[in-house]
């Protein structure tokens, strides 16, 4: 396709469209300083209506985020249930740590790859790894095993959780974007309750098949049964076409022809009017050097685009914002990431009758000789398994309606001031946990605290992706990603070795951490209603 007939060039602009340009940009200039406006892209997506397509590209999206959290909640009770793979105090943080090892390793290299060859491709690799990754896991004949498992999906998610936010949001005009983008994140909270009502329904009743080697018992039917939902994702990501305004900033001609082709193939199945995406291209302000189409320079204009773009990350205002959201990603991931995994030891540790005010051990539990370690220690008895799990459900099915509230509110409060807020509820939650030190408030507070903490990361997901343009976004996302997922790595290892040994000193760290990660993003500009570029 040649894409030439598809663009009006800068002297056909009417004057009318010339003054909104100007205000434009105008408005934008704190967000997005020296922007080239001589190609703005969301003229060109701003001007397309939803429909059909973009509902069914936010749920295959969505389906394949959340297996991030169906995996990262199946590691906690995973570890709690697991008897015979003889997981013990020593090794319990293996399978959490290896996870976001491979999660930090692969979320940069994943991030720069997503920018340069597309958002699509990247996540249809990394699903298709997940789920062969994920059904190894369930026939897993040792928890060494399990372990490795678990660092290839750690590895899988990371192409995920870098490329699938960006995917969505780029298909979407300015005013639709926070909605969007909150729908993904609420797909975390959406794993959150299906991953705790499965281990409801399955965990609580152990049975044990003989399988070749192994024995096929409850926890293996609860990993298989706990990654369904990302099938259907994936099969509906098949079918869609990379991110537009991938295709848009790239310039080739054929790929934005079969980018506008599916959506209104798509969107002929329920067909509102004769609206069509591609008149909707020829309508709109855009203007791309022609050399972007000729096929004889892709490669070379390939490698240009790579280097202005590494050498952009590097310059104000995008350096400065990189590390004020590398902070806040630190505060985020360490408290929330890596708490959570650890909630239900948490919560069985106060289901049994203990405080932090009265659990005093003095030496760490990795000091003691893992063959003196009983087994008891991690495997949890029937009678805590069920209000343990029923506990953490309360708490994922509270974050329902506080999620959609959060994204019908996303556009009027800002993202902005919507994160900060619930950074600092976050923090002070994590804090009460110490000062009340009982059972009852325990669960309230974990409560809270599950519900603030996943609701948080609507608004901040969307505005990360917000604050950079296309050429770096996912690279950028990538960094922060093998920031967050570094804290959470170190999360995992400071809740193993300290928790044992001071409740209270673990508690007060979560906490102060939770609060440095918001001071640092009130520094940040706000990007609500404002031009991505």
């Amino acid at each position: 396709m040649d894409l030439r007939p598809l663009v009006f060039q800068q002297e056909d602009v009417s004057d009318e469209s010339a003054s909104l340009l100007e205000r434009r940009k105008a408005n934008d200039s704190d967000v997005f300083p020296s922007v080239n406006y001589s190609l703005i892209v969301d003229d060109v997506v701003d001007n397309f209506k939803i429909g059909l397509f973009h509902f069914i590209v936010v749920l295959a999206a969505a389906l394949c985020y959340a297996g991030y959290n169906l995996y990262y909640h199946a590691i906690g009770y995973v570890i709690i249930t697991a008897c015979e793979l003889n997981i013990t105090q020593g090794n319990k943080g293996w399978l959490s740590l290896c996870f976001m090892i491979g999660l930090t390793v692969s979320s940069g290299i994943l991030g720069a790859f997503g920018d340069n060859v597309g958002r699509r491709k990247v996540l249809v690799i990394c699903m298709t790894v997940y789920i062969i990754a994920t059904l190894l896991s369930v026939f897993a004949y040792n928890y060494i095993m399990l372990v490795i498992m678990g660092g290839i999906l750690g590895i899988a998610n990371g192409g995920i959780v870098t490329t699938a936010t960006s995917y969505v949001l780029e298909f979407f005009p300015r005013s639709s974007r926070g909605k969007a983008s909150g729908v993904m994140a609420a797909s975390l909270t959406f794993g959150g309750i299906y991953s705790s009502l499965v281990a409801l329904i399955i965990l609580p009743h152990p049975f044990s098949l003989p399988l070749g080697q192994i024995y096929f018992t409850n926890w293996r039917l609860y990993i298989l049964v706990n990654a369904l939902p990302v099938i259907p994702g994936y099969l509906l990501l098949l079918y869609m076409p990379e991110s537009l305004r991938f295709v848009l900033v790239k310039g080739k001609g054929n790929q934005i022809s079969h980018v506008l082709s599916r959506m209104d193939t798509i969107n002929s199945c329920c067909k509102r009017n004769d609206y069509s995406f591609k008149q909707a291209v020829k309508l709109q302000l855009l203007n791309i050097n022609k050399d972007k189409t000729d096929e004889n320079n892709d490669n070379d204009v390939q490698s240009e685009m790579i280097a202005q773009s590494n050498i952009k990350l590097y310059k104000k205002p995008w350096i400065i914002r990189l590390i004020l959201l590398g902070i806040g990603w630190v505060g985020y991931c360490f408290c929330n990431v890596g708490f959570t995994v650890w909630l239900p030891t948490l919560v069985s540790f106060y289901v049994s009758g203990k405080t932090c005010g009265h659990y005093d051990i003095v030496n760490s539990s990795w000091a003691i000789p893992i063959h003196h370690q009983a087994i008891s220690h991690i495997c949890v008895n029937q009678t805590s398994l069920v209000p343990t799990i029923t506990n953490i459900l309360y708490a994922n099915v509270g974050t329902l309606p506080f999620s959609f509230l959060c994204i019908a509110l996303i556009n009027r409060a800002g993202r902005k001031w919507q994160y900060c807020s619930l950074a600092f509820i976050t923090s002070i939650s994590v804090l009460l946990i110490w000062v009340i030190d009982t059972r009852l408030a325990t669960m309230i507070l974990i409560t809270i605290f599950t519900i603030v903490t996943n609701i948080a990361w609507i608004p901040y997901t969307t505005w990360t992706s917000e604050l950079f343009p296309t050429e770096i976004r996912s690279t950028v996302t990538g960094i922060l990603n093998i920031i967050g997922d570094g804290s959470c790595v170190l999360s995992t290892v400071v809740f193993t070795l300290l928790f044992n040994v001071n409740c209270t000193a673990t508690i007060i760290l979560y906490s102060l951490v939770a609060l440095s990660g918001g001071i640092a993003s009130l520094f940040l500009p706000d990007t609500t209603n404002i031009d991505i570029k």
